[in-house]
């Protein structure tokens, strides 16, 4: 069997001692400086990682007010359009209206002028019909422009009710 010597023991003791603080001082104090530096490395990254997640939290709360901005600019600038475009419609329509009472004056005062000339036109027949109406009642000869100026004179001198009641009676 086997025997044990004690200075066997106490070399192997202290061999095995000699191992553990080797291996402390060689490899655990590294692995766990390693493991430190990591687990440090670790919480910097997490922190940046926080950071960046704050960071875009607060963009994205920029962003949504920047969203909202826009969406009230463009409801602003829709709306001033369409006033714009309303007080550009009211605008045509008043100048339409005006063009067209211009156009109406035109025309009556166009129409007034060919009512007075289609008178001027009638009245000169009548005076005609008048002289040869007469020189056929009485049998002579009027003097044209002597006679036409009388009737001229007083067919002027009758108003609108006169010549209404004359033409009236004719009928």
């Amino acid at each position: 069997m086997i025997e044990l010597n004690f200075m066997d023991l106490l070399f192997t003791l202290l061999n095995f001692f000699i191992l553990l603080a080797l291996l402390y001082v060689i490899l655990y104090r590294p692995v766990l400086q390693l493991l430190s530096e990591r687990e440090e490395r670790i919480k910097a990254e997490d922190s940046k990682i926080e950071d960046l997640r704050k960071e875009s939290e607060e963009l994205k709360v920029q962003w949504e007010e920047k969203n909202r901005e826009l969406a009230c600019d463009v409801r602003r600038i829709l709306e001033e359009a369409k006033q714009e475009g309303l007080k550009e419609k009211e605008e045509i329509i008043r100048e339409a209206k005006a063009e067209a009472r211009q156009i109406l004056a035109r025309a009556s005062r166009e129409a007034r002028r060919e009512r007075g000339r289609a008178w001027e036109e009638l009245w000169g027949e009548m005076v005609g019909i008048i002289i040869t109406i007469a020189t056929k009642v009485v049998g002579e000869e009027f003097d044209d422009e002597k006679h036409r100026n009388k009737i001229r004179s007083f067919i002027k001198d009758l108003d609108s009710k006169m010549i209404g009641e004359l033409t009236n009676e004719a009928h």
